[in-house]
């Protein structure tokens, strides 16, 4: 059986009607973070984190990757370092306008970076859970980000406790629905326990690992993969005229490969809508490692018969290793 080595390339391109095809940015999201982290912007975004001096009440902060939108840009989260509830903040942070910020509406945090959660690849709920509480009651969350705002919704608020007896554990929990979207609560309530838990490292971890290491555990990109072209960050139009050029160098045991090209946007109800408009095979000569391959995709061979036509959809290529 063949065994298909995924590569996410991740090479982000947004669609502007006035912005040049092979046009780039001036910086990508991996070098960006990665000075955020390195040079301690998060210090200077406002918020309270612990700075090693011994006398801060916080652990050093957390952080990890994780792309609430699949707009295949990751965001950035840091927790204070606090694992319990009263105090455990953890501030999301976007690449945008080619440099690191704090979503527009600053006053949605999440909680403590041990109660986080997410369903990797929900294409109807790709933000993060949370949940936590004390003395018989629990109150779950769930944080969405539509590229400007982050947004919050009060999900359900869960007593553990019998009424008469705040000591005497409940059979079964009550359940108090908070939120109006029937859709998300029941996600909720059948999927809470089998969510998956958000990683997070301090920096002496990341820098021990390494950066392309962390950034390829959480999003599966590599920053050493094999694409040459379209560079990382850069801007083409999915409704120009000059085809799309993909270029990559073969790695070895690689016999072919193949290009996907998906597209996201946010529909008006502020969910995320992803779709792929191409998805191709081409196979290589034997023993072609290290050589370059270049191909050229017109643009007429993209399914956008179901992609709207507007200037803030974004698409990605994946470029899948077959060996």
């Amino acid at each position: 059986m063949k065994k298909r080595i995924l590569i996410p390339v991740l090479v982000f391109v947004l669609q502007m009607l006035l912005t040049p095809a092979g046009a780039e940015q001036k910086e990508s999201w991996q070098t960006a973070y990665y000075d955020f982290i390195m040079q301690d912007g998060y210090l200077r975004s406002g918020e309270k984190f612990a700075q090693n001096n011994g006398r801060d009440p916080y652990e050093p902060p957390y952080f990890t990757l994780y792309d609430m939108n699949l707009d295949g840009v990751p965001e950035l989260l840091v927790s204070n370092g606090d694992y319990t509830h009263a105090s455990g903040r953890t501030y999301v942070f976007a690449f945008q306008n080619n440099r690191v910020e704090k979503p527009e509406d600053t006053s949605v945090t999440l909680d403590s970076y041990g109660n986080l959660r997410c369903l990797p690849g929900n294409p109807e709920y790709p933000g993060i859970f949370s949940g936590d509480g004390g003395m018989g009651y629990y109150y779950y969350y769930y944080a969405s980000f539509d590229h400007k705002i982050l947004h919050d919704e009060y999900l359900a608020e869960v007593t553990y406790y019998g009424p008469d007896d705040p000591y005497t554990w409940l059979d079964e929990p009550i359940y108090h629905r908070k939120t109006k979207d029937t859709a998300l609560y029941e996600l909720f309530r059948k999927e809470w326990d089998n969510m998956t838990g958000l990683r997070f490292f301090r920096k002496s971890e990341i820098e021990a690992m390494s950066w392309e290491a962390f950034v390829k555990e959480l999003t599966g990109f590599d920053i050493n993969s094999p694409l040459i072209e379209p560079e990382n960050g850069a801007l083409i139009s999915l409704w120009g005229e000059e085809p799309l050029t993909v270029r990559w160098r073969s790695v070895e045991g690689a016999h072919s490969y193949q290009i996907t090209i998906k597209c996201s946007w946010t529909l008006l109800n502020g969910k995320n809508a992803v779709e792929t408009v191409f998805r191709r095979n081409y196979d290589l000569l034997p023993d072609a490692a290290g050589k370059e391959y270049t191909v050229k995709i017109p643009l007429t061979d993209f399914d956008r018969s179901r992609v709207p036509r507007h200037t803030d959809l974004k698409a990605w290529i994946l470029l899948t290793v077959i060996q």
